[in-house]
């Protein structure tokens, strides 16, 4: 079935994922194609189609949370019972070795589609507040639904709700300054993100509208020009490859203020953005790009 092994698709991989140093790592060192060290942006399907051949247990681990699902559906037990076992199970125990099984997935000659549920709880045993008397919590709550039609249309979709306990955000690997709401009732914060990517493939050139992370640089966590760990911005992205040029183009819409600001005044003025860049690849060695 050629629906999920098509190598140059995009349903992206979080930036900030391992994966994405591992594949530059080994692009650097040419046992992946070069131009992967120039990414920023690596889709699910590339990753796991680099990495599907490694026996590292690290590896195994990190490609563990973007694999996608098994396309031979006589292997697939959709049994309710069984799926809530699995997720029960998968709490303190997880086969790296075994295929990842996910709350919902439907598989066609045509198209396909997954749904998968994830849960985390962080515990910060030192807390900075009550003279470190009391542990910080952090709570993960996240549904993400991908698909992907005719092999030229993907789809995916992330919904992220978070709680952290107490007044102040300690824990703050996944707080990029989002809008926050505390309660004083239950001393709890919550805020939200929504991650959403449109990517569709034609003969003319590959369009994305997405909101999800985005950088514009060679550093994808901390780049000078656009840095991942930034708010999600809507924007459309073109893309096109024409012999050894790659080509890319994206316009997005940014907030004019904090959104702290933009909820306290009930007003939202947008400010626009756009770059572009042209990346050529001189040998097997050696590739250049400028972007402005």
């Amino acid at each position: 079935m050629v629906l999920l092994t098509h190598g140059l698709s995009q349903l992206p991989v979080e930036i900030n994922h391992p994966s994405h140093i591992l594949i530059k790592r080994y692009s650097a060192l040419g046992e992946l194609p070069l131009e992967n060290f120039g990414k920023n942006s690596i889709s699910a399907i590339e990753a796991n189609n680099y990495l599907k051949t490694s026996d590292s247990d690290i590896i195994k681990i990190h490609k563990w949370n973007i694999q996608l699902p098994n396309n031979d559906t006589n292997k697939t037990n959709t049994n309710i019972k069984h799926k809530i076992n699995y997720f029960i199970k998968g709490l303190t125990e997880i086969d790296f070795n075994k295929p990842k099984e996910f709350l919902y997935q439907s598989i066609s000659e045509s198209a396909s589609m997954w749904i998968s549920w994830r849960e985390k709880i962080i515990s910060q045993p030192f807390s900075e507040r009550n003279n470190g008397t009391t542990n910080d919590f952090q709570f993960l709550d996240e549904f993400s639904l991908r698909g992907i039609i005719n092999n030229n249309i993907f789809i995916s979709s992330k919904f992220s709700m978070f709680r952290h306990s107490g007044r102040f955000i300690w824990i703050s690997n996944d707080y990029n300054n989002e809008w926050v709401k505390y309660f004083p009732a239950i001393d709890m914060n919550f805020w939200y993100t929504n991650q959403t990517s449109f990517y569709i493939k034609n003969p003319v050139l590959d369009i994305e509208i997405a909101n999800s992370p985005f950088s514009w640089g060679w550093s994808s966590g901390r780049s000078p020009i656009l840095a991942a760990d930034a708010i999600p911005f809507n924007r459309i992205s073109l893309y096109k490859n024409i012999g050894s040029l790659r080509l890319e183009y994206f316009h997005g819409s940014l907030l004019s203020t904090s959104i702290r600001n933009i909820h306290l005044s009930n007003i939202k003025k947008e400010k626009y953005i756009a770059g572009h860049r042209v990346q050529i690849k001189l040998n097997n060695n050696f590739h250049a790009s400028v972007s402005e």
